[in-house]
């Protein structure tokens, strides 16, 4: 069998066709979301002339994604900033080309490829309609031309829509008996791109049928195209290297089925990638088509280069970089079997990665907070909590974007604040009224941080139809350890994420008071290596306690209720590379070193033999337990999180560790610093 199909028959141009030589079709199609958030460009078939008077069929297929225009002001990309309008977050600039040049043809590098029985060696086909037309010399002859699309891509309100018919089987004289129908549906839902395409099998015989979406993503750089920056998943891993996500060796969850990177040179645009779960209703919104394919069985991260449409099976190079390179997604779905007259509809998302959003029909919803908040000087001694901006109160948002066939009748919209935060005014409800068909709403909340602690607060939005969105913010450490409540007098267990000149505890918690075991304020901290198990609990002013180091964790008393308030000789722990701190067999208090939340998983292990682990690797080989457990003063009573790649650490909290042997954490700073 061919390795791609030879399309003759009902495939080539014939005379019928001549009247492609009047005035020629655009061979772009524009689509601009109706609220102007993104902007798509798809290659679409035409036939054009060329100065030699040869003639060429245009690849259609792939696409060009954007940001929208700054219309009104900050509406495009993210509709709550302005600063990231009219950025190309996928593919490369074809503009500048000619449509007859291969740069120009080149310039479109996101798309999908479809395989036909691909693991059959004598029957496998490997079918994208875009490099089809490429592949195809121009003619003089109509005659000798070929179409791929029976219904080229055209344009509708917020989406592209087109389908191709390809033959992929064949009679004994090489004449097409059957065909495969790829019906494509781009639709700009939200800030995202929905990539939606239904597969059909018009053949004969049953055949198997997988799909590979390939997105060149990036951030419109303009001195070329190597952008590729580290990508963050909300389980906290970080992916800098070429990785691919198997569904059947790592399931989807609300921690891997999607990713966000930042551009560093503008922190306002953000791009995402979004697959779903299991519980995601559109991935299992089967349209038209017999069946719905469900989330990708393979999530892809790569070099562009490496990766990029022409391939169906991508084998990672874990020591190939993505940063500062021309990196890919791709999701895939293996090949499974369809019967004739059987079609199946796969759908995936990529757009913009501000908002926290849910893309199922019939509207987009998206939460917008700010990534993290900010310690500010007030002027008065104290310290308030701000967003980027410096403003307090911060606004948040939620936005609604109906691309359902029936107006949203009486939407509303409700947000639920954590602890510490409140509303500056207003109802946490929100009347949003009737949101019509094309209709963007939105909602503003202004809140004041009241009495929070360093750690990841979780704002609750509930829209129309009851969905819900969770988005989380990452609240900064202030100068200040706040006390427990004076109706819970008691040990906790602290940490200071700060480098002081004067390490003395005395001098760091000079605010309590004098420090002495029986007083009202005192601190202690407890030794592993200590031979004698009833001497491993030091107390102040014994010098195991009385240092005040980063990443070391104490138990605290502070029965009046003082604010501890950090000295002036205080520096936060650089952010350039990883804090490194021994831990010893047995147990430990630990800390988090750092200003803002870090990830267990994220942490590397080093033995003292110099060997370097993952976490995944240092759990496997037994080398430590991977709990974090805290000590909850109110309740008087530990917690721990069982789920190793869900521990995190906060600021000011302390944790007990216990490790099989003696270790070196290698604990990587959060993203923000």
């Amino acid at each position: 069998m061919r390795s791609r199909p030879r399309l003759l028959g009902a495939g080539i141009l014939g005379a019928s066709l001549l009247a492609f030589a009047l005035p020629v079709l655009a061979q772009v199609v524009t689509v601009t979301h109706p609220s102007n958030l993104t902007r798509l460009d798809v290659a679409t078939e035409t036939l054009l002339q060329d100065s030699s008077g040869n003639w060429w069929v245009s690849p259609s297929g792939r696409f060009v994604l954007y940001t929208g225009s700054n219309t009104p002001s900050g509406r495009g990309g993210n509709p709550t900033i302005v600063g990231d309008e009219n950025k190309r977050i996928a593919s490369k600039n074809y503009v500048p080309y000619s449509p007859f040049s291969t740069q120009w043809q080149d310039a479109w590098t996101s798309g999908f490829l479809v395989a036909v029985d691909p693991d059959d060696p004598d029957r496998a086909q490997f079918i994208d309609p875009f490099a089809l037309a490429v592949a195809q010399a121009p003619s003089d002859d109509l005659n000798d031309l070929q179409k791929f699309w029976s219904q080229p891509i055209s344009a509708g309100t917020r989406d592209a829509v087109g389908t191709a018919r390809i033959p992929i089987e064949f009679d004994a004289n090489d004449q097409p008996t059957g065909y495969l129908t790829i019906r494509t549906e781009y639709t700009l839902v939200g800030d995202a791109l929905q990539v939606a395409i239904i597969l059909g099998n018009q053949g004969r015989l049953s055949h198997t049928f997988g799909l590979r979406v390939v997105i060149d993503a990036g951030f419109d750089k303009a001195t070329g195209p190597n952008d590729g920056q580290p990508i963050f998943l909300p389980d906290g891993t970080v992916i800098t290297a070429e990785t691919v996500i198997e569904k059947a060796v790592t399931p989807l969850t609300e921690g891997n089925c999607t990713w966000v990177s930042y551009d560093p040179k503008n922190p306002l645009l953000a791009i995402r990638g979004f697959v779903g779960t299991d519980s995601t209703k559109e991935v299992w919104n089967r349209g038209t088509a017999t069946y719905a394919a469900g989330p990708p069985d393979r999530i892809e991260f790569g070099q562009l280069r490496n990766m990029g449409l022409g391939q169906w099976l991508f084998i990672p190079n874990p020591n190939a970089p993505l940063l500062g390179m021309d990196i890919g997604y791709a999701v895939r779905w293996n090949a499974t079997s369809l019967a004739p007259g059987q079609s199946k509809r796969f759908v995936t998302w990529y757009g913009v990665g501000s908002s926290t959003p849910s893309y199922d029909s019939p509207f987009a919803m998206m939460a917008y907070v700010p990534l993290r908040l900010k310690a500010q000087a007030n002027g008065l001694g104290g310290y308030d909590i701000v967003d980027l901006q410096g403003r307090t109160p911060f606004p948040v948002y939620v936005y609604i974007d109906n691309f359902g066939p029936s107006p949203l009748l009486n939407a509303t919209a409700r947000l639920r604040l954590p602890y510490g935060f409140e509303l500056a005014a207003g109802s946490p409800q929100v009347n949003l009224g009737i949101i019509p068909h094309d209709g963007l709403a939105s909602a503003q909340w202004d809140i004041v941080a009241t009495a929070t602690r360093p750690g990841r607060a979780t704002f609750k939005f509930t829209g129309p139809e009851g969905r819900v969105l969770n988005a989380t913010v990452d609240i900064p450490v202030l100068p200040i350890l706040n006390p427990l409540p004076s109706t819970y007098p008691a040990f906790e267990m602290v940490s200071f994420p700060f480098i002081f000149g004067n390490k003395s505890a005395a001098h760091v918690l000079a605010s309590l008071g004098d420090l002495y075991p029986g007083g009202p304020a005192t601190i202690v901290r407890y030794d592993p290596t200590e031979p004698n198990p009833n001497l491993r609990y030091k107390f102040y002013p014994d010098p195991f306690a009385a240092v005040i180091e980063p990443g070391n964790g104490y138990w605290l008393l502070n029965l009046n209720s003082i604010p501890a308030v950090m000295p002036d000789d205080r520096s936060e722990v650089p952010g350039t590379s990883a804090f490194n701190l021994v831990v010893r067999a047995g147990w430990n208090q630990i800390g988090n070193p750092f200003q803002y939340t870090i990830d267990l998983w994220d942490i590397e292990v080093l033995d003292f033999s110099g060997n370097r682990y993952s976490m995944e690797d240092a759990i496997n080989r037994g080398m430590l337990l991977p709990v974090l457990y805290w000590w909850d003063p109110y309740e008087h009573r530990y917690n721990w999180e069982p789920n190793p790649k869900k521990v995190t650490a906060d600021p000011y909290m302390g944790y007990w560790l216990l490790a099989y042997r003696d270790l070196v954490l290698l604990i990587p700073p959060p993203l923000y610093q």
